[in-house]
């Protein structure tokens, strides 16, 4: 099988590649503007950016193709299993941008 035999088939399932790549990076520059994402780890980070990657395929491909949402499932599996048992798993303060100055506490539910 050649490579455009393949990249025509993929379209199918994974959508236009430039419509697709448009989206995703649109999706991805969205959370790097969030005041949280520079507290994410590696693992987290790219958890994300690959949730993107899935959710612009499901937007301009077939939103129907179960491999999509079972790689959004995994890579969310990997970032918990990341964070699990880990200080960042604690309990920790933080401060809302909503109401600067007041601090809360977060505890596993």
């Amino acid at each position: 099988m050649n490579v455009r035999t393949v990249l025509n088939e993929r379209e199918l399932t994974h959508g236009n590649f430039k419509e697709c790549s448009e989206i995703i990076i649109q999706l991805k520059d969205t959370l790097k503007c969030a005041k949280n994402y520079p507290l994410l780890d590696s693992p987290l980070a790219e958890a994300l950016d690959m949730m993107c990657v899935k959710i612009g395929r499901i937007i301009t491909g077939d939103p129907f193709f179960k491999d999509h949402w079972h790689d959004i499932i995994g890579y969310g599996t990997l970032a918990l299993e990341s964070i699990v048992g880990t200080q960042k798993d604690e309990e920790r303060t933080f401060t809302s941008s909503c109401t600067k100055g007041i601090k809360g506490v977060l505890k596993n539910e």
